[in-house]
């Protein structure tokens, strides 16, 4: 039996999937969060396989949101957050900066919060 050469080729990431440029530091609050699910899961028990397979992620992709590589949309929190049987805040427990008392909703800088709303409405922006 002849074998054949697969050339491999670069595998782009999914647009679900959003990925710090090559050379890019991935921000700050991406590796807390990703390090507390990484903390979360160790002290429930959870292998990253395990976890990887109830919110239907590849091991390595699980690896990358943990070491902060690649972003955790809000709907994979979530996922990751019921599984584990924590609520989604408790991954931005500590995170500096979010001292906020609960219910408190941080406000848009004003003039976002204009163009914010005038978007809404169907208005021009200024």
């Amino acid at each position: 039996m002849q074998h054949r050469k697969i050339q491999l080729t670069e595998r782009r990431p999914h647009p679900r999937e959003p990925q710090a440029s090559a050379g890019e530091v991935p921000h700050a609050a991406d590796l807390y969060v990703g390090r507390q699910v990484a903390a979360v899961r160790i002290h429930s028990n959870v292998t990253q396989a395990e976890l990887a397979r109830a919110v239907q992620v590849s091991p390595q992709q699980l690896q990358k949101y943990e070491n902060g590589k690649n972003r955790i949309s809000a709907s994979m929190l979530f996922e990751i957050a019921t599984f584990l049987g924590v609520p989604v805040s408790r991954f931005f427990q500590g995170l500096p900066g979010n001292e906020k008392q609960s219910g408190e909703v941080a406000s848009l800088p004003r003039r976002r919060a204009d163009h914010f709303h005038s978007k809404q409405r169907g208005a021009p922006a200024d």
